[in-house]
């Protein structure tokens, strides 16, 4: 009762939603069937009934966000991660794009859950045998996706939730120039807001900002992201409107910036 009770506070609805009862330590002992083996296996069934698949997209052009690389001996280099769209399969063309960086390669093997595979879909956590890739060339936070099919940029606008202090967030309002981390798929990158229509956003309120990236990271409208000032969350947001990109001269005032901020707060 006292579950159904929580479950209906948080917005499921607690009345009727399934619970089943076990223990997955009497499951591994072979133990009590009631509560071991036979309850694991009622809670697959309900979970199959209750909890529809996830639609994928398959159709559009695969992206893959790197997660983390490795180099194996006599193979090459392996990159890692959870297949966000479409169909990747060995022998395919890629491309590696994120932090100023740019390469091009064909991906020669595929492997998920040490089951070598011709092909992988949206929603698989795999790794991917590049070709020609060294393994301090890339890192965490790149995308491995098909040729052309996504961009890296440096300016957007973006509508931002800014959490309040009793969510967790900053309890000081902030003004524009101010210069977060932004976290959005792997990777994560500073930027400089620019606050539009007002001079100051408030805990708890929402805002339109526009944000220019220290660095081009792969980027496109509908992406979502995540503000944070040290350790502090500041807010939740998405990209709305992809703007014209920085040119050679910004990007160096914006890095300068970026270098005066952090020589000020270590002071």
């Amino acid at each position: 009762m006292e579950l159904r009770e929580l479950m209906t506070e948080i917005g499921f609805s607690g009345d009727t939603i399934p619970i089943v009862v076990g223990s997955a330590l009497c499951a591994l002992e072979d133990k009590n069937p009631d509560i071991g083996r036979d309850a694991v296996l009622k809670l697959l069934d309900i979970i199959d009934e209750s909890i529809p698949n996830p639609i994928r997209d398959l159709d559009k052009p695969f992206m893959l966000p790197l997660e983390n690389v490795y180099s194996i001996p006599g193979r090459g280099t392996v990159v890692t991660g959870r297949l966000e769209r479409g169909i990747i399969k060995k022998g395919m063309e890629c491309e590696i794009i994120g932090y100023n960086n740019y390469f091009k390669s064909t991906i020669t093997g595929i492997e998920m859950f040490h089951q070598i595979l011709e092909e992988s879909r949206a929603g698989d956590q795999l790794g991917a045998l590049i070709r020609g890739i060294k393994r301090d060339e890339v890192r965490r936070g790149m995308v491995l996706c098909k040729p052309g099919s996504v961009k890296a940029h440096d300016h957007f606008e973006a509508q931002v939730y800014v959490l309040s202090k009793e969510e967790g967030g900053r309890p000081r309002p902030f003004m524009s120039y101010f210069q977060p981390q932004m976290f959005s798929k792997t990777w994560d990158c500073a930027a400089q807001l620019y606050i539009k229509g007002k001079e100051m956003v408030m805990p708890g309120e929402d805002a339109t900002l526009e944000l220019k990236l220290l660095k081009p990271m792969v980027m496109e409208q509908g992406q979502r992201f995540t503000l944070r000032d040290g350790q502090v969350t500041l807010g939740t947001g998405v990209v709305t409107k992809v703007l014209t990109d920085l040119n050679p001269q910004e990007r160096v005032d914006l890095e300068k910036g970026h270098k005066k901020k952090k020589d000020k707060d270590s002071e």
